[in-house]
């Protein structure tokens, strides 16, 4: 009985060891939906659509508002190394939950920022350009041959602090 048991579950390990080698884990999630069984070529289409259909609804707290993209926001979504994670996810755990779907892991998209483009995007769409900072600059004055420092202008700059830890919160 006990030679039949081993041979069963060794059998069952191996069956799944081999339905599951190019494909996502049971109890592995990707933007809280279960990639369980996936190839890869449908877990980059996946990626791709929750790329494509992620992003913030932002607001100034006054009057003025915007439906941002990820991209919009200087956020690059990396699509190969996330369906490599989602791939790898549960793989290093013991080989008996590895196959079991109530044990879980949950995989966060691979991005890359670009605080430049977010500071650019939020001042573009809700800082008018005469409320802008102007920056000092400093000028030669040939007849009197000295340098001369021009004074800028205080202005209004976006806080994107708040964005960030929403876009860090929006890519897990």
């Amino acid at each position: 009985v006990c030679a039949l048991w081993a041979l069963a579950v060794g059998s069952g390990l191996r069956l799944a060891e081999s339905h599951y080698r190019d494909r996502a884990l049971p109890g592995v999630t990707f933007a809280g939906s279960s990639v369980a069984g996936m190839t890869s070529a449908q877990l980059k289409d996946t990626v791709t659509r929750a790329a494509k259909r992620t992003g913030l609804n932002l607001s100034d707290g006054d009057s003025q508002s915007a439906k941002a993209t990820l991209e919009d926001l200087g956020v690059t979504v990396k699509v190969a190394p996330t369906v490599r994670s989602i791939l790898s996810a549960k793989r290093n755990s013991n080989i008996f939950l590895r196959y079991m779907p109530f044990t879980g892991e949950s995989v966060d998209l691979t991005v890359s920022r670009d605080d430049t483009a977010l500071s650019e995007y939020l001042t573009k769409r809700f800082v008018k350009k005469s409320d802008r900072p102007v920056a000092s600059t400093i000028g030669y004055d040939k007849f009197h041959k000295v340098f001369i420092v021009n004074g800028g202008l205080p202005g209004k700059a976006p806080q994107s602090t708040v964005i960030r830890d929403a876009i860090d919160d929006v890519v897990s």
